[in-house]
């Protein structure tokens, strides 16, 4: 890789900075870093092989786009017109997005990080973005602590684009993490179970004889794998109708098809469902 130290640099500076003292004008140089490096970077190449996409970051009012195709990359200030993606918010939230200090994917699921597009881009964009930041020294792979790990989000993102028949058994868990990230990150999703009973809610995995439960107090959430004691709600489904119910499924058409046999209070299901059906809107899976 020999990209130009001075783009390097100059992001170096605005990191010691501080992402507070970035200004609208200073995005540019964050762009031209990520260009340069991508043209350079063989392991940036092959993550966006096969893929045409641009972005256009709009920070306070200010414009400037970045466009990949066949693993190179081109930008610069203004807008771009036909952009794939559009991502809108504040200077200081977009500076510690390129600098590391904030996650994108994070941001998406508190809600505070608007965008116009599929976000399936953005996945691969944040995937070449932490590449720039571990090999620049912009931010130690140490120093990343990820919430959600981007592996757990694209696979995510593949089962639902291939259909209920490509999940797998340890899809089950991954899709109960990044959840369980979003109802303890969104407002939205907290207020749809504060002032709440504690729920308990226990899925049985009959053809795989695995238990997955929630436990919803508080506007909080918390899984497990296995079994909970008292639950307030226990239901079994076969793999095929767990990962349909899970990506979005109607799962009282599936009780009245009779592919779940259920015990206990079904109007926690209803809860369920709405906090999944409320998480995939967000992640634009509905």
């Amino acid at each position: 890789m020999m990209v130009d130290q001075s783009l390097i640099d100059k992001v170096l500076a605005l990191k010691n900075a501080g992402a507070s003292s970035v200004s609208a004008e200073d995005m540019i140089n964050f762009i031209n870093l990520a260009v340069a490096f991508v043209n350079e970077d063989s392991e940036a190449q092959d993550v966006l092989k096969g893929l045409n996409f641009s972005i256009v970051m709009n920070t306070d009012g200010t414009k400037n786009w970045i466009k990949f195709e066949e693993g190179k990359a081109s930008g610069g200030e203004g807008p771009s017109p036909g952009a794939t993606l559009t991502l809108d918010t504040d200077v200081e939230t977009a500076a510690k997005i390129f600098l590391g200090e904030d996650e994108a994917a994070t941001l998406f699921l508190k809600g505070e990080l608007e965008k116009d597009g599929d976000m399936m881009f953005t996945i691969y964009f944040i995937e070449v973005l932490e590449l720039i930041q571990d090999k620049t020294g912009i931010l130690k792979k140490e120093e990343r602590t990820p919430m959600i790990p981007l592996a757990s989000l694209k696979r995510l993102f593949h089962v639902y684009s291939e259909g209920v028949e490509a999940a797998k058994e340890e899809d089950i868990p991954l899709f109960f993490d990044v959840l369980n990230a979003f109802v303890n990150e969104n407002e939205e999703a907290q207020d749809e179970i504060d002032g709440l009973e504690e729920k308990k809610i226990q899925m049985t995995v009959s053809d795989i004889g695995k238990d997955f439960s929630i436990k919803l107090k508080d506007g909080k959430m918390e899984w497990i794998a296995g079994a909970v004691e008292d639950p307030t709600l226990t239901f079994a489904v076969d793999m095929r109708t767990a990962a349909d119910i899970l990506l979005g499924g109607d799962a009282a058409a599936a009780y009245l098809a009779g592919k779940i046999t259920a015990s206990g209070n079904l109007a926690d299901a209803l809860i369920l469902q709405e906090i999944i059906e409320l998480f995939l809107e967000v992640l634009d899976l509905e």
